[in-house]
Order: C-alpha cells, then sequence, then structure tokens
C-alpha cells in the first residue's frame, strides 16, 4: 500500500511541474517601413530683376514678360537673357540654371546718352533720320510671295506697321550700335509685345531685320 501511495504521490508532482512550465516563442524581428525615394527635381527657375524695373525679359531671344519676374520649371541649362529697356541701352549675358534653384539676374541698364549742348550754331530745321519712311518685306511660300510686311517709321519714335491690318509701333535707335529697337503690342497676346530689331544700311538703303536675317526695302508712302 507504501508502494501504490508512492505512484501516485510522484504522479502528482509530474502532473502539477507539467501545469507550471511555460512555452516560450522566440521574438518577432520589427517590421521596417517601406521608405519610397522622393524624386530629385528636373528643373530650376530664373529670377530676373533690374533698375530701374519694367524691362523687357528675352530668354534665349523669346519675349519672358517684364522684371521684376521669376521664371519656374526651366531644364538644366546654359541661357542668354537680354533685358531692353525704352531709352535706355540694352543689357544681357548668360546664366547657369540648375535643378532645384533659383538663379538670380539683376541688371542696371543705363540710359541712353542725352546730346550735350554746343557751342556751333544749331540748324533750325533738323535734318531727318536717313530711315525714317516706308518699307516692304516679302514672306515666301514655296516659290510664291505669301504676303507682306509694311514697316513705316515716322519722327517721334512712332509709326506702323502692317501684316494684313495696320498696328501702331515704336521705335528707337541705340546710339552705340545704330540698331533700331521696334515693339508694338503683340496679336497674338494682348498682355504682351513683340519686338522687331533693324540694322539701316545706308549704302544699300535697307532695313535688315536681324530676328530671320531679311532685308526690308524702301517704297513710297503712298504705296503702304
Amino acid at each position: 500500500m507504501y508502494k501504490q501511495f508512492f505512484v501516485l504521490f510522484v504522479l502528482a508532482v509530474l502532473v502539477l511541474a507539467s501545469g507550471c512550465a511555460t512555452t516560450t516563442t522566440d521574438p518577432q524581428p520589427p517590421v521596417q517601413p517601406t521608405t519610397i525615394p522622393t524624386p530629385l527635381p528636373t528643373t530650376g527657375s530664373l529670377e530676373l530683376s533690374s533698375t530701374p524695373q519694367g524691362a523687357e525679359i528675352y530668354l534665349n531671344d523669346v519675349y519672358r514678360g517684364t522684371t521684376p519676374s521669376t521664371i519656374p520649371d526651366l531644364p538644366n541649362g546654359s541661357y542668354h537673357v537680354e533685358l531692353r529697356l525704352r531709352d535706355h541701352t540694352a543689357w544681357d549675358t548668360d546664366v547657369e540654371v540648375q535643378a532645384g534653384n533659383t538663379s538670380s539676374v539683376h541688371a542696371t541698364l543705363v540710359p541712353l546718352p542725352v546730346p550735350t549742348t554746343i557751342s556751333t550754331p544749331v540748324p533750325t530745321t533738323v535734318p531727318p533720320e536717313p530711315f525714317l519712311g516706308c518699307w516692304i518685306f516679302y514672306t515666301q511660300k514655296g516659290n510664291k510671295t505669301d504676303s507682306a510686311y509694311i514697316l513705316e517709321l515716322q519722327s517721334g519714335g512712332t509709326g506702323q506697321l502692317n501684316v494684313g491690318y495696320p498696328m501702331i509701333i515704336h521705335w528707337s535707335q541705340d546710339p552705340a550700335t545704330n540698331v533700331i529697337y521696334v515693339s508694338g503690342p503683340n496679336p497674338n497676346n494682348p498682355a504682351g509685345i513683340f519686338h522687331m530689331d533693324f540694322e539701316y544700311n545706308k549704302v544699300a538703303d535697307t532695313l535688315f531685320w536681324r530676328e530671320v536675317s531679311a532685308p526690308f526695302t524702301r517704297i513710297p508712302c503712298e504705296m503702304r
């Protein structure tokens, strides 16, 4: 009987020991968050200002408003900047634009020189500029004449451009380069302007349109 009691005692101890045993599990490593890389910028900006303000901005010969202005979303690269303001010398430079950055350009525009008073007698009548008058340029389509640009330059810096309909224009001349700047309202953009640059060839008596490398020839103003 003592033996049976001892066996029962041992079984009870084993049962209690198994109940107190704990099951352990290996800890799971923390879940790493997925990182989405931020895309690198591909364009930059160009900030332009001038003294005085209101200069026309030409970026690679394309009109882009007036100063002060910021031009966004420009691809990496070098750009030619030209600022033009009536009665001031034109100003230009090359600038590098880098993605993610804003490049700044500031220009101080120099007024055109004012003629000084001379002691010699001044004639009562001032001879007109040799390029004043009416000029024509024919556009070509294939081997045929397509249309005509008729330009009239009047004294006092005003005039008219006819491209099928008349437009009032203004002009000025840079005495340092003798380049004639013509500007007027842009018919394709009411808020913008168009600009044409000319060089006068006194020997050939032509106005050379620099943007398209084409000559305007003189005509009687009665034919405009």
